[in-house]
């Protein structure tokens, strides 16, 4: 698919059995012809299972169907990205992905088993590996095939300004997929990803339930509900 579709089904906290359902459901039932995904949601495995079926049954045709991954913060380094991508492509059945995004702008250490090792309430932060380096990695993905098009994940504007200006960085970010709400407008990085020709993502669009114990429910918003009515 040439075209980044405007709405997508996410598949974080995805529950584990009812992911290829829910897949099937919101592709072959409710239209939808884009997929987000990523490594550590775990999850990819039954995407895949999701997709192969429908190809199978020629409900959809790979090229109709948009789907982005994310690398995650433990594969960082140069040599880890690659195999990393490869095994999020096995897990989903695919000889490509349509977009592949740096999930977070940090590196977490490589403990065999612990995708996000913590010691004392603390992540295990890898100080030795830069953005740079890891983003110079994502560009041979797109020479090799593997994937069409890179982008990031929860970066702010500084970040994406030492990208820019890199000597050995030829490939931009597609897109900088953020937290974006009525609650998190982020006005000014939206304005410099449109001076740029950068697409703003948003996830949480409508805000995350199971994370607003105690704060505001955005679909209860008594503004928003005056709007909707």
């Amino acid at each position: 698919m040439e075209t980044f579709p405007r709405f997508g089904l996410g598949t974080f906290l995805s529950e584990p059995g009812l992911t290829r359902e829910a897949v099937r459901c919101a592709i072959e039932d409710a239209g939808y012809r884009n997929l987000d995904c990523a490594w550590v949601y775990g999850n990819e495995a039954e995407v895949g299972e999701a997709l192969h079926d429908l190809f199978e049954r020629k409900v959809v045709k790979r090229e109709e169907i948009w789907v982005t991954s994310k690398l995650w913060c433990n594969a960082h380094h140069r040599e880890d990205v690659e195999p990393q991508c490869r095994e999020t492509l096995k897990n989903l059945q695919l000889d490509y992905l349509d977009l592949y995004l740096v999930h977070f702008p940090v590196a977490f250490q490589k403990v065999e088993g612990n995708p996000t090792p913590i010691i004392d309430g603390k992540v295990l932060v890898d100080e030795t590996v830069s953005v740079i380096e890891t983003w110079i990695a994502m560009q041979e993905l797109v020479k090799k095939g593997l994937v069409k098009r890179i982008g990031v994940s929860n970066f702010n504007i500084e970040l994406m300004e030492k990208m820019r200006f890199h000597p050995d960085i030829t490939i931009q970010p597609y897109t900088n997929q953020v937290a974006c709400n009525l609650y998190m407008q982020q006005e000014a990085l939206i304005d410099y990803c449109k001076k740029r020709n950068i697409i703003v993502t948003a996830h949480t669009a409508i805000g995350r339930p199971p994370d607003t114990v105690g704060e505001p429910v955005l679909l209860e918003d008594e503004e928003l509900v005056k709007v909707a009515n």
